[in-house]
């Protein structure tokens, strides 16, 4: 949403890495600080305690999508400044998220996905990104099956 590239309200902001310096370092676990104004922020905004998720933290360890820094979009909101992921990797981030999901055609992330409408090339990057992700061995196949569901969707294929 703060890309407008979605319109849907989503109930929490993903959080994958805190900045210090030119370092980005795993958002988990959030600084004291940062829990305290979080929840501020919700008292204040009647949001749930969780309404930062700290969950994705986990790709600093097993790696973002190549070039993912270079591609932020950086905003300022009094002061916070957020480093919003691109188009082409929240593509990739969607795709994991809905992968992730036992019936994922049925799921919000599997809609993101269909209203960003990657192309077969924008496609083809994530899934290769997203098969790295998972060491299981059905992983791979889990990905290949959310891709093709969501090229059989597409309007632009015959």
């Amino acid at each position: 949403m703060l890309l407008n590239l979605l319109q849907r309200p989503t109930k929490d902001l993903d959080i994958v890495a805190r900045v210090q310096g030119e370092l980005w370092i795993a958002s988990k676990p959030l600084p004291a600080s940062l829990i305290t104004a979080v929840q501020d922020v919700a008292g204040a905004l009647d949001l749930p305690p969780d309404w930062l998720n700290d969950g994705p933290s986990d790709f600093m360890r097993s790696g973002l999508p190549e070039g993912f820094r270079d591609r932020t979009t950086t905003k300022v909101y009094g002061g916070l400044t957020l480093q919003l992921a691109s188009r082409l990797d929240q593509i990739a981030l969607k795709l994991f998220a809905a992968t992730d999901q036992v019936q994922y055609q049925k799921s919000r992330h599997f809609a993101d996905l269909r209203h960003l409408r990657p192309t077969p090339a924008e496609l083809t990057d994530a899934a290769g990104w997203c098969r790295t992700q998972d060491t299981s061995e059905k992983w791979p196949g889990l990905v290949d099956e959310v891709v093709e569901a969501l090229a059989a969707k597409d309007p632009r294929r015959g």
